[in-house]
């Protein structure tokens, strides 16, 4: 299996990482196969050895949406599933699967929790979602608000246009806008977000 991020997501990863001095954690919530995940472990193992790599995802697959809110038929609950043990087998292949790179498996209702946040290593560089649905999204965005700095890049992978903005990734998106302290610039590319 081939290892890499899609091209507007490594140039941001690598902006992120190259302004910031290489100090910091990056996350990705939605790992499923490790693609991107595996990739990024790789450039900090041999970039950026003072960073941090968490990924997130509960390997069963997309949770069920929150009643009334539009859910395209292949974001139905169960989709996307995928098995722990691929990332894993890639990270040690590979020989970076390190006290600098860790899963966190579960709901993200489950594992983003206060005890959780307080072991992440600040600051929060590079963030990427790919979660697809409305009710993870907004669950991710709440949780790493109080993470965030001016210069963190998100980039979310399922973004949809904004005249389709009362679903998924835009709906989030949106109502985390009005909620939080932060502003966030559409930067390079109609997915990737800087925030200020």
């Amino acid at each position: 299996m081939r290892y890499k991020a899609k091209p507007h997501t490594t140039r941001a990863f690598n902006e992120a990482l190259r302004n910031s001095g290489g100090q910091g954690t990056v996350m990705e919530f939605g790992v499923r196969w490790g693609r991107s995940f595996v990739w990024f472990a790789q450039q900090l193992s041999i970039r950026y050895p003072k960073c941090r790599l968490m990924g997130f995802d509960s390997w069963k697959g997309l949770p069920e949406e929150t009643k009334g809110i539009p859910v395209h038929r292949k974001h139905a609950p169960g989709r996307f599933r995928e098995h722990r043990i691929h990332t894993e087998i890639a990270l040690n292949d590979l020989g970076i699967f390190t006290k600098r790179v860790s899963l966190i498996d579960g709901w993200f209702s489950d594992t983003l929790t206060d005890s959780l946040k307080g072991k992440v290593k600040t600051p929060l560089l590079f963030v990427h979602l790919d979660c697809d649905l409305y009710i993870s999204t907004i669950q991710v965005l709440r949780w790493i608000d109080s993470l965030l700095s001016s210069g963190t890049i998100l980039v979310f992978d399922d973004l949809k246009k904004p005249e389709n903005s009362g679903w998924g990734q835009r709906k989030a998106l949106n109502e985390w806008m009005v909620e939080t302290k932060w502003k966030c610039e559409v930067h390079e590319h109609k997915k990737i977000y800087m925030v200020t």
